[in-house]
């Protein structure tokens, strides 16, 4: 199914059987959904229920924070149910919420927040649904929220074992001149950082939970989980990350303090190790110059049977050539992608860097929709999606790894990584013919992991025609 969302418009609906060969077309009105409002939704996930499409979109309507579901019929795309799950009281009380899909297809769960800063006040439970979108329990996660200035949810994960919550919570050592979410300067504040770790069994509604104290050095930002169910222990990918402000020379500049932590648990009493990720085996043979702004973050893990870990992360460089007068500078920003291999301990084991492509832009460019990789596991196997120059399309100037400034004379790629540590590289939609280009937008795609199937929606180029079209793959 796709669905295309356009301000002031109805949502429209196309289904496709497995052929490609497209079924239904529909367009219907809205009564909850706000489609005057369709410039910052943010989609929660996509849910494949009973035959269903689910579609979870957070959305302001009247100041509040809801939580709509949108549930289609997937032979027709009809709309059978429009619902809003929940909503914040207020303004002031915005509640957040995760999306957590099943692995054994036997429901869903959603994680609901409500921070409240003054007077000091945290409302967070897990509520579990069946396949007919029936709640069945509420899980409340108890933290006491006096003892902490801030909080942040840093992720939310459905994993085999059962489903894992991380919040990270801040108290202030030392009060400085700004505030907790400024840039780091000299005479600013001190906080201890520290992280909370909720996990709930399958069929469970006890809570185990377990804080780890990461000290003023670590900046929590996010966290991914997943679970080894031979070890049974959890592990989490944390990124750490926060703004940083200080003079060079005569200016003031400012630079992001990033550092990637492999925390592992155990299931039964709790006892932590942590460790820093440094992907050094992955950057041995990778250019890296520190002159450079470059945005290094994890963007999947998972656990294989040997209790082995595998992180992948996208990193993206932006460069400008200094050689150049300044108005006229010429920049780009670089992508690749590290894949490190992890032990239990969090000792990386094995480690590779995959260039991707190099982007033209003369300010940092406008948006990852066309540049940025995508990436996805299945089973033991890591697959990495990308738009780059296409070396076999019939133009000679067109060069694999030269500057790209659009989809233009592109079509999309894709490198796999197998249990044996074997790369490949190979065109996502098969080798296009003479001057025809099949790049893809790498926010309007889906992936199914049970059937390995790949969708998504590409840019067509056939000569000076071009096209928008749906297109398949299935990742082997």
């Amino acid at each position: 199914m796709l669905f295309h969302f356009e301000k002031s418009n109805n949502v429209a609906v196309w289904v496709f059987d497995s052929l490609g060969k497209q079924l239904a077309y529909r367009k219907e009105s809205y009564h909850v959904l706000d489609d005057f409002e369709f410039e910052r939704p943010e989609f929660k996930g996509i849910l494949e229920i009973d035959g269903e499409a689910v579609l979870f979109i957070d959305q302001e309507i009247r100041t509040r924070h809801c939580l709509i579901r949108l549930r289609y019929n997937g032979a027709t795309g009809r709309l059978v149910e429009e619902k809003m799950v929940a909503e914040s009281q207020n303004a002031n009380r915005r509640m957040e919420f995760h999306v957590m899909k099943h692995m054994d297809d036997s429901g869903y769960a959603i994680f609901f927040c409500t921070d409240i800063s003054h007077p000091r006040s945290l409302d967070a439970y897990v509520v579990f649904f069946d396949t007919r979108h029936h709640e069945l329990r509420e899980v409340q996660l108890p933290i006491n929220r006096k003892k902490f200035d801030f909080l942040k949810v840093l992720g939310a994960e459905a994993t085999p074992c059962g489903n894992i919550v991380a919040i990270g919570v801040d108290k202030t050592l030392e009060y400085g001149r700004v505030d907790h979410d400024a840039p780091i300067v000299e005479g600013g504040s001190v906080y201890d950082h520290k992280v909370v770790y909720f996990f709930i069994p399958h069929d469970s509604s006890k809570v185990q939970g377990t804080t780890i104290d990461f000290g003023e050095a670590v900046f929590p930002a996010s966290s991914l989980m997943t679970c080894s169910p031979s070890d049974r222990t959890f592990n989490s990918v944390m990124l750490s990350a926060h703004p940083l402000a200080y003079r060079f020379g005569l200016e003031n500049a400012e630079a992001m303090l990033t550092s990637t932590l492999f925390v592992n648990i155990d299931h039964d009493d709790l006892k932590f190790s942590a460790r820093r990720i440094t992907d050094s085996l992955a950057n041995q043979g990778a250019r890296k110059d520190t002159t450079y702004n470059i945005t290094d973050r994890p963007e999947r893990i998972f656990t294989g049977a040997q209790g082995t870990t595998t992180i992948l992360s996208a990193i993206s460089e932006y460069r400008q050539d200094d050689k150049t007068l300044s108005r006229y500078q010429l920049s780009w920003r670089e992508w690749r992608v590290t894949v490190t291999e992890v032990n239990k301990d969090g000792n990386e084991i094995w480690g590779t860097s995959l260039p991707c492509n190099r982007a033209y832009g003369r300010q940092p460019l406008y948006s990852d929709e066309f540049e940025g990789p995508r990436l996805f596991s299945r089973g033991s196997c890591s697959y990495i999606l990308f738009n780059d120059y296409d070396p076999a399309a019939g133009l000679p100037e067109a060069r694999s790894g030269d500057l790209i400034t659009g989809f233009a004379n592109t079509s999309a790629f894709y490198y796999k990584v197998d249990a044996a540590h074997e790369v490949t590289r190979q065109y996502l939609f098969g080798a296009p013919q003479k001057k025809e280009f099949k790049p893809m937008l790498s926010h309007s795609c889906y992936f199914d992991e049970h059937n390995g199937k790949f969708a998504a929606l590409v840019q067509y180029k056939k000569g000076d025609n071009i096209s928008y079209r749906m297109a398949w793959s299935r990742l082997e």
